[in-house]
């Protein structure tokens, strides 16, 4: 059951404008009938005021999605009025707005509750204020005399003379201002006559002990009562226990300042970013110019040819890598990053970090190993990618501030499982490098944290280990480090994932090893390329041309759709697309031609070839109906393994 619009607009004009907060609240609960959230179904503008939050933001996301460290103890109580019918009212203090609140929770439809919420922090510090005064006496100036209207304690003098019993007693207690003035010394009749001859009262704020105890802070305020030409003769002094508001102004202060330090280091962090950035994106670009230029001035000496393209292919691969860390860590920082879950296998994983990394040892001369325990399982669920990507970031590191000759090695083992359906897999990277110092170790896990070995340069951005750190977490696993400088380092991550004895392929790989040539996949093939940017479409033109293919070139997607569904059956073998585009993005093309009447409509493979790189960008695409989603830029070997997979199951 759902609130209708029409309800919600009467919500509105009743209770919109009302003083107090008004909400109505979906209590969701897990599959033991347990409460575990609540969500927001409806919001009037003094409840938006008292969540201090913006009302789209409570409408869209359950509270613990908004407050993830919020307390659990209100869950309860709006439950028992959801789902069991239940008035309650009650009071309490809510950290996560900093506020006082009177609540009361009453039964609305099945699963949901009405609250009606109050800020009574303001009534409730000065009601706790009155509750803590200690004394409150009259007091003749005149003729030094006082009298006690009202204390805590029993047994104390009702009357006497001020001077001689009421300020010796504040001199006894260690009565100081916060300048370190003695309370007693200005609280003489004459001064004190001085102070209010211009105001009705006057309050001074000092810490005193009483009894042995702690020092506490107190206030003492004086009101004239009696006033004769302008000069107080009679007035009321009261003493009261101040510690709760000066606890509580003090938490605000803190929460201020610690709001202002994080504005602070937010600014110092995005400088830092821009600044780092800078440097580590033009290192790269200049070796790509450098070298486009030096081909140009060689175009006739097939050697130098080769070398410099070989290198500017090599700065192009580093520029894509650090392109990907800064999408990666904003991804991250954003709160965005998501995992992409399906099952994968273990043995194919291995393979693929061994055929990565060993080219890199090789060239060091080190030697590489991986052994893996026997366990049970061989197929698990989990993020592939972002696996392989946590063990190749530890492991180019190992191979990178490992010296030649050293090694570096990949064990994996399961430890007991726990659950039937789970395995807590630990893959541990050990090497015989340099080491890390114990005070790098503190640090590595944080953004553009470099070690700088042996006075050398530091190499990367600084990047690679904050994003590993980050991944583990997001998967609920936990990473280790340790090192000895001069004797090498072992990392252990250990990821808990579920078992799963499905034989399908979901991970995306071709079953096929090695991987099919861009041959099979491209020639004698027909594609349609639609693309937005001319060079771009003339990159993939010429290179699929190269192995036997044809192309047809479409600007936008609506183009495409006409090109498609005006062509004769056969035509086109695939459509491979970008995204963003004028006219009618990638998803709108592919969504349109799945809906048409072409008899390939709904066969034809489409693959989307897009600089959207994240998982939310690959699951939109299949969500529109494509068939693969390649990144920017291109890497053909991928995009052909794709092709001959979608050919295969097409089939």
């Amino acid at each position: 059951m759902t609130i209708m619009d029409k309800e919600l607009e009467i919500l509105e004009k009743a209770f919109g404008a009302m003083p107090d907060g008004y909400c109505v609240i979906h209590v969701i609960r897990d599959e033991n009938e347990e409460p575990v959230d609540w969500k927001f179904s409806y919001v009037n503008e003094m409840m938006v005021e008292i969540e201090g939050v913006p009302r789209e933001l409570l409408l869209e996301k359950s509270f613990l999605d908004i407050f993830p460290n919020a307390s659990r103890k209100w869950l309860p109580f709006y439950d028992r009025s959801a789902y069991h019918g239940e008035t309650i009212e009650l009071d309490e203090y809510s950290p996560e707005i900093h506020k006082y609140i009177h609540v009361i929770s009453k039964p609305y439809q099945p699963g949901y509750a009405v609250c009606i919420l109050r800020d009574v922090t303001r009534s409730h510090l000065k009601s706790l204020s009155v509750q803590n005064t200690k004394g409150l006496l009259y007091i003749d100036l005149d003729a030094d005399t006082y009298e006690t209207l009202h204390s805590q304690r029993r047994g104390e003098k009702t009357a006497g003379s001020y001077t001689a019993d009421i300020l010796p007693a504040l001199s006894r207690a260690g009565a100081v201002m916060e300048t370190g003035t003695r309370l007693d010394t200005i609280l003489q009749p004459a001064a004190l006559k001085q102070a209010l001859l211009e105001c009705d009262s006057i309050e001074f704020k000092f810490k005193a002990a009483e009894d042995s105890q702690e020092l506490s802070w107190q206030l003492l305020t004086c009101v004239v009562c009696e006033r004769e030409e302008n000069i107080p003769h009679g007035i009321t002094m009261s003493v009261r226990s101040i510690d709760a508001l000066i606890y509580h102004e003090e938490q605000q202060r803190k929460l201020l300042a610690a709001a202002c330090e994080a504005s602070d280091h937010a600014n110092r962090a995005k400088s830092v970013f821009l600044s780092q950035m800078s440097h580590d994106i033009r290192t790269p670009m200049n070796a790509i110019i450098g070298f486009t230029q030096l081909l140009q001035e060689h175009a006739d000496d097939r050697r130098k040819v080769e070398e410099y393209s070989e290198k500017i292919m090599r700065s192009s691969h580093h520029l894509l890598a650090i392109i990907n860390d800064i999408l990666d860590i904003s991804k991250i920082e954003s709160g965005e990053m998501a995992l992409n879950l399906s099952g994968f296998s273990l043995s194919e994983l291995l393979e693929d970090i061994a055929n990565i990394t060993q080219p890199l040892a090789l060239e060091k001369q080190q030697r590489f190993t991986i052994s893996s325990q026997p366990h049970g399982q061989e197929r698990y669920l989990g993020d592939r990618s972002r696996i392989a990507q946590i063990l190749l970031n530890i492991l180019s590191n190992a191979v990178k501030f490992t010296p030649e000759h050293g090694s570096v090695e990949l064990k994996i083992w399961e430890r007991e499982q726990r659950s039937r359906n789970h395995a807590c897999l630990c893959f541990e990277i050990s090497d015989t490098g340099l080491g890390i110092s114990q005070d790098f170790q503190k640090r590595i896990f944080t953004p553009f944290s470099q070690e700088r070995p042996y006075g050398g340069s530091a190499q990367g951005t600084g990047l690679g280990m904050a994003i590993t750190k980050n991944l583990v977490d997001l998967m609920g696993g936990t990473i280790s480090l340790t090192s000895t400088p001069g004797a090498g380092s072992t990392f252990t991550v250990q990821l808990e994932l579920r078992v799963t004895d499905s034989q399908k392929r979901t991970d995306g790989k071709p079953s096929e090893h090695p991987r099919q040539s861009m041959e099979l996949a491209f020639q004698g093939r027909n594609f349609l390329i639609v693309e937005d940017n001319a060079l771009n479409a003339e990159i993939v033109c010429e290179v699929l041309k190269l192995s036997g293919a044809s192309c047809t070139v479409a600007v936008n997607g609506k183009e495409a759709v006409e090109l498609f569904e005006q062509s004769a059956p056969g035509t086109f073998d695939a459509i491979l697309s970008d995204v963003q585009m004028p006219v009618m993005n990638g998803y709108e093309m592919a969504a349109a031609i799945r809906a048409g009447c072409h008899p390939q409509a709904k066969e034809i493979p489409i693959l989307a070839m897009t600089a959207n790189a994240f998982s939310d960008d690959v699951k939109a695409s299949q969500d529109a109906g494509m068939d693969g989603h390649v990144s920017k830029p291109i890497d053909f070997e991928v995009l052909a393994d794709m092709l001959c997979r979608v050919f295969r199951d097409k089939r």
